[in-house]
């Protein structure tokens, strides 16, 4: 296994265990003050095919500040999600952003007045945010609606597929009240059991064997519950879903999901021994210890009965609880918290000697051997003395508490090991670690490959799989070259014998069924880069190539990165089509996601396939957003002779990338133009389009959404 394949796999691992979500509607800051708007209205729409959600997002905002202001748009968004669309409605107009492959301007977010609103704000955003600045200010008791696209893979555990919706604005909140209108709909190929919440418990659902769907719409208090709903589906022994797809002519893209049963019987759980290196040197002082220590303690107070533990603190030298891994019965288990809570830090930092007395110990063969290294200390280490001591198959997971660490090095010990890093603040470590050894705390298959009879596969994300945990879901994703039927083979070794399990699978031939796989795919492999950039110096030659392909990955397929930004141009395009009234999102417009207070809304929150432009003429696009082809069908009124009809597509600079064919001479009535989303016979990238119409003297424009 190859460096490169153990930092993939450290990424993926780590994804899993800081999953969340984001913080519904945002906010606005006013640009060199410290003043924060929450919207008034949300209305979030969202769409779940077979676990991968795609969510559209309007929130609307009024400036109540007695003042124009600057502003900037801030949303939380989770690491497990990506924007792939933001756009805004002001002045019954709407307007689209582009990505761009530079940074988001995060010094926009800062809050213009002191440290601890800054660090309010830092808090509330997390470490994933979308952040949009406005080139116009926005003016007084006038309104704003944005609105973004996200998708993400819903989290898995134990037979129910989770949704979070954080309904929460924080100290932002406090007193003010938020109308918000939510609807889900949900699709599954598997058996659908149950659906509900237990956090909102009014939600209003509807069940049946294969869809499903959820809603409320009423106003909250904006410090109200989070928003956490679940459904459930059937399953029975492991299950192994493969959502695949091939759009145009190009190679295929798919996400296989397996899970084993999460009612597993005990012998069928595989015993781990598992050993807790903590750091107790000096600068582990004050909370630092004291979260490690309880993340310890939950631990161990969690094992199976057939489970061995062993505990190593260490400072200038290691010292252990025991020799070796020692069952954990309720007797030991009582001695091991006992050990722990005696633990206090002082001296220095000895990293290498710890764990070198870790993977040391006596461990059985038959156990899955896991390390937990907890540490907020730099210090060296070899990292080729590390590996060649693991001739155990340990698995070292390396957290990292504070900011003073040593990314870098923790990532490449946790990489050249099979394992995760995590970068932990002080307040979230007993959490995060509490959460993560509930995913690892019953493996039922370990050391486990993947292999497909058909379909030319190539590059699988991660390369090194994890191993298979009751209740946990294993995801691939990956690319294929052959269309068609296919075995899935998912070999592991279970607590009896080596296992080899088939699973039929199918490569579809279009790309008109998981649109979004393609998108899941790309984000899974920029986050394995971003991984690879972790473990190289900050700008070094492998460091820039790194950042460049994410960059393109961003802009291919449509995806904010953390080195690309949504941009407004110079002369922002205008979409005058799904307009609403007054307020861009009241309760009387046409539809569910109804424009405002004089109707005229749009019946979905993404474009419509047909809607009518300024001047009344109606063009319809099918389907829209446009993915590998489209219908694009307009009808003209009696034109004068030798009057001229061009049919032309921009980019947001406002140049023109490709001309449509249009019927010559043109005719009074319905015309039809069937393009293949190509300019110049190379397809276009993901992103917002100008399509611009000019009959005679007059243009009309509209924007279209191209998505990967």
């Amino acid at each position: 296994m190859n460096h490169s394949t153990r930092l993939i796999y450290l990424l993926l691992g780590f994804l899993v265990i800081a999953w969340q979500s984001s913080t519904a509607g945002g906010v606005i800051k006013v640009a060199g003050k410290n003043i924060v708007m929450t919207p008034i209205s949300v209305e979030i729409r969202t769409d779940v095919r077979d676990q991968i959600a795609t969510t559209v997002l309007r929130a609307t905002f009024i400036n109540r500040t007695k003042a124009s202001a600057n502003i900037t748009y801030l949303f939380p968004m989770g690491l497990n999600a990506s924007v792939t669309q933001f756009r805004w409605l002001q002045n019954r107009v709407w307007t689209g952003a582009a990505l761009v492959g530079k940074p988001q301007d995060t010094a926009a977010a800062s809050s213009g007045g002191t440290v601890a609103a800054d660090t309010t704000m830092r808090n509330y955003l997390g470490g994933s945010p979308l952040i949009f600045p406005f080139s116009d200010p926005l003016p007084n008791d006038s309104t704003i609606t944005v609105e973004l696209t996200y998708m993400e893979l819903l989290k898995y555990s134990s037979r129910q597929i989770l949704y979070p919706l954080p309904l929460n604005w924080g100290s932002y909140g406090k007193g003010k009240s938020v109308y918000v209108s939510f609807l889900m709909n949900i699709t599954t190929a598997k058996k659908l059991v149950a659906i509900g919440s237990t956090t909102h418990p009014g939600l209003k659902t509807e069940l049946s064997d294969h869809a499903a769907s959820a809603a409320f719409d009423t106003a909250l208090q904006a410090d109200a519950s989070n928003l956490l709903l679940t459904y459930e589906v059937a399953q029975d022994n492991i299950d192994l879903t493969l959502l695949s797809s091939k759009p145009d002519s190009t190679d295929g893209y798919f996400i296989m999901l397996a899970e084993p049963n999460p009612r597993t019987a005990n012998n069928e759980i595989i015993s781990k021994a598992f050993t807790f290196v903590i750091d107790i040197s000096g600068s582990m002082g004050g909370t630092k210890v004291v979260q490690a220590k309880q993340a310890a303690r939950y631990c161990i107070e969690h094992l199976n009965s057939q489970d061995q533990f062993n505990i190593i603190p260490f400072n200038e030298w290691p010292t252990t609880f025991r020799s070796n891994p020692i069952p954990a019965t309720p007797e030991n288990v009582i001695e091991g918290i006992k050990f722990i809570e005696g633990l206090w830090p002082r001296g220095g930092t000895n990293i290498q000697d710890a764990l070198l007395l870790a993977l040391g110990q006596q461990m059985s063969p038959n156990t899955a051997k896991v390390i937990i290294f907890l540490t907020d200390g730099i210090a060296p280490v070899d990292q080729q003395a590390i590996k060649k001591a693991n001739n155990q198959g340990v698995r070292i997971h390396v957290f990292g508490i504070g900011r003073d660490v040593d990314k870098t090095m923790l990532a490449q010990l946790a990489a050249g090991n099979d394992g995760i890093a995590g970068f932990l603040d002080n307040d979230s470590v007993s959490n995060r670690i509490g959460a993560f050894y509930q995913q690892i705390k019953d493996p039922v298959l370990r050391n486990i490959s993947v292999n497909f009879t058909h379909g030319d596969v190539y590059d699988l994300y991660p390369i090194a799989l994890p191993d298979l945990y009751a209740g946990e879901q294993l995801v691939v994703v990956g690319r294929y070259r052959d269309q068609g039927e296919s075995v899935a083979h998912l070999h592991g070794r279970s607590v009896l014998q080596q296992e080899d399990l088939a699973y039929d699978v199918t490569f579809v031939g279009d790309g008109n069924g998981e649109q979004f796989v393609p998108k899941i795919w790309a984000k899974h492999r920029m986050d394995a880069l971003l991984v690879l950039m972790a473990g190289v110096k900050e700008n070094s030659n492998e460091w820039k190539e790194y950042r460049s392909e994410i960059i393109r990955l961003s802009l291919k397929y449509g995806i904010l990165s953390p080195y690309s930004s949504f941009a407004q141009a110079e002369k922002p395009p205008t979409d005058t089509t799904g307009t609403g009234g007054n307020n861009g999102g009241g309760n009387n417009g046409g539809g569910n996601n109804g424009g405002g207070n004089n109707g005229g809304g749009t019946s979905s929150a993404l474009p419509d396939d047909a809607q009518r432009s300024s001047a009344g003429l109606q063009i319809s696009i099918t389907p829209h957003p446009i993915i590998t082809s489209a219908r694009i069908s307009f009808t003209l009124p009696p034109l004068p002779p030798g009057a001229s009809v061009r049919v032309e597509l921009l980019d947001l600079a406002g140049q023109v990338v490709a001309t449509l064919p249009c019927d010559e001479p043109p005719f009074a009535g319905l015309h039809t133009i069937f393009w293949d989303a190509t300019a110049n016979g190379t397809y276009l990238p993901s992103g917002a389009y100008l399509l611009r119409l000019t009959i005679g003297e007059e243009t009309q424009t509209r924007v279209i959404i191209v998505q990967r």
